[in-house]
Protein backbone atom coordinates (compact mmCIF):
# COMPACT_ATOMS: atom_id res chain seq x y z
CA UNK A 1 0.00 0.00 0.00
CA UNK A 2 2.55 2.40 0.97
CA UNK A 3 4.19 1.29 -2.90
CA UNK A 4 7.57 0.45 -1.12
CA UNK A 5 10.31 -2.21 -2.17
CA UNK A 6 9.80 -5.38 0.09
CA UNK A 7 12.23 -7.23 -0.44
CA UNK A 8 12.91 -10.09 -3.14
CA UNK A 9 15.75 -11.33 -4.86
CA UNK A 10 18.13 -8.48 -5.27
CA UNK A 11 18.54 -4.73 -5.10
CA UNK A 12 18.25 -3.53 -8.60
CA UNK A 13 21.33 -1.87 -10.53
CA UNK A 14 21.57 1.70 -10.39
CA UNK A 15 20.12 1.83 -7.19
CA UNK A 16 20.60 1.33 -3.06
CA UNK A 17 17.96 0.45 -0.44
CA UNK A 18 17.88 3.01 2.43
CA UNK A 19 16.86 0.98 5.33
CA UNK A 20 15.02 3.16 7.38
CA UNK A 21 12.46 4.90 4.85
CA UNK A 22 11.66 1.42 3.02
CA UNK A 23 12.87 3.39 -0.43
CA UNK A 24 15.64 3.06 -3.24
CA UNK A 25 17.96 5.69 -3.36
CA UNK A 26 20.22 6.31 -6.84
CA UNK A 27 23.74 4.74 -6.49
CA UNK A 28 25.30 7.39 -8.88
CA UNK A 29 28.30 5.07 -10.04
CA UNK A 30 25.66 2.58 -11.21
CA UNK A 31 23.50 4.75 -12.30
CA UNK A 32 25.62 6.33 -14.49
CA UNK A 33 26.50 3.08 -16.35
CA UNK A 34 22.82 2.78 -16.67
CA UNK A 35 22.28 5.56 -18.53
CA UNK A 36 25.60 5.02 -20.53
CA UNK A 37 24.07 1.68 -21.55
CA UNK A 38 20.63 3.08 -22.49
CA UNK A 39 22.59 5.31 -24.70
CA UNK A 40 24.81 3.17 -26.22
CA UNK A 41 21.99 0.55 -27.11
CA UNK A 42 19.67 3.45 -28.53
CA UNK A 43 23.06 4.60 -30.84
CA UNK A 44 22.80 0.94 -32.32
CA UNK A 45 25.07 -1.15 -30.19
CA UNK A 46 24.87 -4.59 -29.83
CA UNK A 47 24.56 -5.61 -25.93
CA UNK A 48 27.55 -8.29 -26.64
CA UNK A 49 30.03 -5.04 -28.07
CA UNK A 50 28.58 -2.91 -24.92
CA UNK A 51 29.95 -5.60 -22.86
CA UNK A 52 33.48 -5.52 -24.05
CA UNK A 53 33.50 -1.68 -23.51
CA UNK A 54 32.44 -1.37 -20.27
CA UNK A 55 34.69 -4.77 -19.17
CA UNK A 56 37.36 -2.42 -20.89
CA UNK A 57 36.09 0.75 -18.59
CA UNK A 58 36.30 -1.49 -15.56
CA UNK A 59 32.31 -1.37 -14.76
CA UNK A 60 30.65 -3.36 -12.61
CA UNK A 61 27.77 -3.22 -10.38
CA UNK A 62 26.61 -4.49 -7.32
CA UNK A 63 26.33 -7.69 -8.14
CA UNK A 64 29.09 -8.03 -10.66
CA UNK A 65 29.95 -7.66 -13.95
CA UNK A 66 27.94 -6.80 -17.06
CA UNK A 67 26.32 -9.88 -19.42
CA UNK A 68 23.78 -8.79 -21.87
CA UNK A 69 21.64 -11.24 -19.90
CA UNK A 70 21.60 -8.49 -16.92
CA UNK A 71 21.46 -5.80 -20.07
CA UNK A 72 17.95 -7.01 -21.10
CA UNK A 73 16.61 -7.28 -18.03
CA UNK A 74 17.74 -3.77 -16.65
CA UNK A 75 16.40 -2.24 -20.27
CA UNK A 76 13.55 -3.79 -19.91
CA UNK A 77 12.59 -3.02 -16.30
CA UNK A 78 10.21 -0.48 -15.09
CA UNK A 79 11.96 0.12 -11.77
CA UNK A 80 13.92 2.89 -13.28
CA UNK A 81 10.85 4.93 -14.60
CA UNK A 82 10.10 4.73 -11.02
CA UNK A 83 7.91 1.67 -10.47
CA UNK A 84 7.83 -1.03 -8.02
CA UNK A 85 6.41 -4.76 -9.04
CA UNK A 86 4.19 -6.00 -6.55
CA UNK A 87 2.01 -9.67 -7.08
CA UNK A 88 2.86 -9.01 -10.98
CA UNK A 89 1.63 -5.52 -11.57
CA UNK A 90 3.68 -2.15 -11.78
CA UNK A 91 2.65 0.42 -9.25
CA UNK A 92 3.81 4.15 -9.36
CA UNK A 93 6.71 4.28 -6.61
CA UNK A 94 8.03 7.04 -4.45
CA UNK A 95 11.85 6.46 -5.82
CA UNK A 96 13.45 8.73 -8.17
CA UNK A 97 13.44 7.20 -11.96
CA UNK A 98 16.48 7.02 -14.03
CA UNK A 99 14.93 7.27 -17.41
CA UNK A 100 11.75 9.39 -18.81
CA UNK A 101 8.62 7.21 -20.03
CA UNK A 102 9.45 7.92 -23.86
CA UNK A 103 12.97 6.61 -24.11
CA UNK A 104 11.90 3.65 -21.66
CA UNK A 105 9.23 2.87 -24.69
CA UNK A 106 12.16 3.42 -27.37
CA UNK A 107 14.24 0.94 -25.74
CA UNK A 108 11.78 -1.74 -25.20
CA UNK A 109 10.66 -1.53 -28.58
CA UNK A 110 14.34 -2.02 -30.18
CA UNK A 111 14.96 -5.06 -27.68
CA UNK A 112 11.55 -6.70 -29.54
CA UNK A 113 12.75 -5.89 -33.13
CA UNK A 114 16.23 -7.48 -32.07
CA UNK A 115 14.21 -10.39 -30.47
CA UNK A 116 11.85 -10.92 -33.62
CA UNK A 117 15.26 -10.86 -35.94
CA UNK A 118 16.92 -13.23 -33.97
CA UNK A 119 13.87 -15.49 -33.64
CA UNK A 120 14.06 -15.60 -37.56
CA UNK A 121 17.52 -16.30 -38.27
CA UNK A 122 18.76 -19.62 -39.74
CA UNK A 123 21.18 -20.54 -36.99
CA UNK A 124 22.94 -24.00 -37.04
CA UNK A 125 21.89 -25.75 -34.05
CA UNK A 126 18.29 -25.38 -35.47
CA UNK A 127 18.58 -27.61 -38.31
CA UNK A 128 17.66 -30.92 -38.01
CA UNK A 129 17.39 -34.20 -39.89
CA UNK A 130 14.62 -36.28 -40.76
CA UNK A 131 15.67 -39.36 -40.04
CA UNK A 132 18.04 -38.40 -36.65
CA UNK A 133 17.37 -41.71 -34.24
CA UNK A 134 15.88 -43.85 -36.42
CA UNK A 135 18.63 -45.51 -38.16
CA UNK A 136 20.50 -48.04 -36.58
CA UNK A 137 23.91 -49.55 -37.25
CA UNK A 138 23.54 -53.30 -38.59
CA UNK A 139 27.09 -54.48 -37.42
CA UNK A 140 27.27 -52.56 -33.79
CA UNK A 141 23.55 -51.55 -33.25
CA UNK A 142 24.96 -48.15 -32.41
CA UNK A 143 22.55 -44.68 -33.70
CA UNK A 144 23.41 -43.13 -37.22
CA UNK A 145 24.47 -39.52 -36.95
CA UNK A 146 23.50 -36.64 -39.05
CA UNK A 147 27.34 -35.92 -40.91
CA UNK A 148 28.73 -32.32 -39.87
CA UNK A 149 29.41 -32.03 -43.51
CA UNK A 150 25.54 -30.94 -44.96
CA UNK A 151 25.01 -28.84 -47.72
CA UNK A 152 21.99 -27.74 -49.86
CA UNK A 153 21.23 -28.73 -53.08
CA UNK A 154 20.09 -26.50 -55.82
CA UNK A 155 16.49 -26.23 -54.93
CA UNK A 156 17.25 -25.47 -51.29
CA UNK A 157 17.16 -28.56 -49.61
CA UNK A 158 19.48 -29.85 -47.39
CA UNK A 159 21.21 -33.46 -48.51
CA UNK A 160 22.59 -35.08 -45.27
CA UNK A 161 25.10 -38.46 -45.02
CA UNK A 162 24.37 -40.27 -42.33
CA UNK A 163 26.84 -42.54 -40.63
CA UNK A 164 27.50 -45.13 -37.67
CA UNK A 165 28.24 -42.81 -34.57
CA UNK A 166 30.76 -45.55 -33.70
CA UNK A 167 32.70 -45.70 -36.58
CA UNK A 168 32.81 -42.50 -36.85
CA UNK A 169 34.71 -41.51 -33.73
CA UNK A 170 36.82 -44.33 -34.50
CA UNK A 171 38.55 -42.87 -37.50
Amino acid sequence: KEVKWCGGSSIPIGYDYNQPNGLFVINEYEAMQYKELVELFLKGTPLRSIEGIFREKGYRHKHGAWQPKTMREVLRSKIYLGYIKYQKEWHKAKHDPLIDEVTHQRVVALLDQRAEVFAKKERRGRITSYLGGLLYCKHCGSKYAKDSNYRKNPDGEYIYHYRCYSRTKKV
